[in-house]
């Protein structure tokens, strides 16, 4: 009679594999250095202040385009609540990104945003009608 050990093993993999590919989760990221961290995080602070002071002050054209600048502090703040630094430089970008964002905060405070003619690769924002929240 054969054994039924091997069926058993596959099937308890099997559900475990079903399991984890069913799980909505990524797959958690690299650690990154505890300054660096504090940095970002002081950083997406600093930017959501930003964010809301602009919401409270900025013209009408310069609100349709607040969630150009919203989008980029998404992404830095979302990788950092999740832990979900992929890659060595990811630290680097999230730093470009809130520099990006700072400087779109700042054109649309003076009344003078850059990107909405620029060309090339831009990123842009929306906010969704499903859920409110900030999509690239």
């Amino acid at each position: 009679m054969r054994s039924r050990i091997p069926l058993v093993a596959i099937a308890v993999m099997s559900l475990h594999w079903m399991a984890a590919a069913l799980s909505n989760e990524p797959a958690r990221g690299l650690g990154i250095p505890a300054d660096a961290r504090a940095e970002l995080e002081a950083g997406a602070v600093r930017l959501e202040t930003e964010i809301s002071g602009l919401g409270r002050t900025a013209s009408p054209g310069s609100l349709a385009l607040l969630p150009d600048v919203r989008v980029l502090h998404r992404a830095v703040a979302s990788v950092l609540a999740h832990d979900e630094f992929q890659h060595t430089n990811d630290v680097a970008t999230a730093r470009q990104l809130l520099a990006l964002a700072f400087a779109r905060a700042a054109e649309l405070r003076a009344g003078r945003p850059s990107w909405p003619t620029a060309t090339g690769l831009v990123v842009r924002g929306f906010v969704s009608r499903i859920d409110g929240s900030v999509q690239p």
